[in-house]
């Protein structure tokens, strides 16, 4: 005897949406949980999702913590700024930017719009909007920075560790680039640096 058994063919629709992974210990009291948070928000539009990371930005930047003063600057940029400026002063429009730079991250983190902040000289010298501060190069950049490197809390050939900064959400205007927002306090060696680390990225899914 045949025996005949119905099965429901199970059709998956696949679908885009963004997903804003945020982690940080900004919140939390060092030495009393070494764990940073880690929250994951998913956003069903590129728009919105925007909004969500920038919203996220500006709550870390409006609030006192180990990263900023709670007006919107970075502590000790301006001083590690020196030394880049330093490089520069062959070149006045250079110079000139990045004397303004604390300023315009500042216009960006409370929530100025994109053309508020660069203006025509700007691109005129560095044809993009994205920045990194770190001990492999620093300053604004005309080429994609090359956000997948891994970033390590601390380096352990080192006794010291300064600012390290990686920012390419400026200008939020194509909805399949990684965007990134990564700052990592000064510290010590063996010391828990102070950090944030902000990600936008469009995934696929398979929805039943």
């Amino acid at each position: 005897m045949k025996h005949y058994t119905n099965i429901k063919e199970r059709i998956f629709i696949m679908k885009s949406c963004y997903v804003l992974i945020e982690e940080t210990n900004l919140r939390k009291a060092i030495g009393l949980d070494k764990i940073p948070e880690r929250t994951f928000r998913v956003f069903s539009d590129f728009e919105t999702a925007k909004k969500g990371m920038r919203s996220a930005i500006k709550a870390l930047a409006t609030h006192r913590n180990g990263l900023f003063d709670g007006y919107g600057y970075i502590k000790g940029f301006r001083r590690d700024l020196e030394a880049m400026i330093e490089e520069y002063l062959d070149c006045e429009d250079v110079v000139e930017i990045l004397e303004k730079t604390p300023e315009m991250m500042k216009a960006y983190f409370l929530g100025e719009d994109e053309n508020k902040i660069f203006d025509k000289k700007f691109y005129d010298v560095f044809d993009t909007c994205e920045f990194e501060l770190s001990d492999f190069e620093s300053g604004w950049f005309a080429s994609d920075l090359n956000i997948e490197r891994e970033i390590v809390p601390f380096n352990f050939n080192h006794s010291y560790n300064p600012l390290f900064m990686q920012i390419n959400s400026f200008c939020m205007d194509d909805p399949e680039k990684v965007y990134v927002f990564r700052i990592r306090g000064a510290c010590d060696n063996y010391e828990q640096p102070r950090f944030v680390h902000l990600e936008l990225r469009k995934v696929k899914v398979y929805v039943e």
